[in-house]
């Protein structure tokens, strides 16, 4: 039993032992208390995991958080190391904090740095109860970025629907057009598949590094779907 209800920024959070539950709790509680905290204010370096373990003590007892599940990965982990993964992944993912060193984290600079994320678990999986392959890539934009043969193009995956998935992402986007979905392809090893089409795009320097995220793509519609041809390729 938790030590006290677990408020979120989207509601009540009931206590599970599962990667859907930690996912939530770093998300909506945990990220959110950080970016109130005066050390984040300040824009200063501060240690991140200090902070991660003091929030989680208001809510979890030490019996709780060392509890073990099985990821969608097949590993076990407690619900601590998860909360802890995720508050790093999301945050830095969405551009909410910024790394500096090992451990030490701020307030974001304006000056993203690349992710060195080589686990690929995100929203997708965290939803899912047991191992996902199969799903879908997709990719989108805003119309009125459409201005060239290359633009800004966002590249994603989803194992529900695609236009539910692209609307939830845009939920309170600063552009106010609707997002325009550009093509979708039914892969297998959904995950693989999008981390390796977002490398080689990197690779040959269509990354947006100055975008939310790590997701965003100057390119075209076109050159995308020449790389997934060349991923489901070698995936099948």
């Amino acid at each position: 039993m938790p030590i006290k209800p677990i408020e979120t920024t989207t509601g009540p959070l009931e206590y599970t032992v599962s990667s859907r539950f930690s996912y939530r709790f770093s998300r909506y509680l945990v990220l959110s208390r950080i970016t109130e905290s005066d050390e984040f204010k300040s824009g200063q370096p501060f240690q991140l995991s200090p902070m991660i373990q003091a929030i989680t003590n208001e809510y979890l007892t030490q019996e709780e958080q060392q509890e073990n599940y099985v990821r969608p990965n097949g590993r076990p982990e407690s619900v601590f190391d998860s909360i802890r993964w995720y508050v790093r992944f999301v945050g830095r993912e969405n551009n909410v904090i910024e790394f500096v060193e090992r451990g030490w984290y701020r307030m974001p600079s304006g000056v993203q740095a690349v992710a060195n994320n080589d686990d690929g678990i995100d929203e997708e999986i965290a939803e899912e109860a047991g191992p996902t392959t199969n799903g879908w890539i997709y990719a989108f934009t805003f119309p009125e970025l459409i201005k060239s043969d290359s633009f800004p193009i966002k590249i994603g995956m989803t194992i529900r629907d695609v236009d539910e998935r692209v609307a939830d992402q845009c939920k309170g986007s600063a552009i106010f057009s609707p997002p325009k979905v550009l093509k979708s392809w039914s892969v297998h090893k959904v995950s693989l598949t999008e981390r390796t089409v977002q490398n080689l795009l990197k690779l040959s320097g269509q990354w947006k590094s100055d975008a939310p995220g790590s997701e965003w793509f100057i390119t075209s519609l076109a050159e995308i779907e020449r790389v997934v041809g060349i991923v489901q390729q070698e995936t099948r």
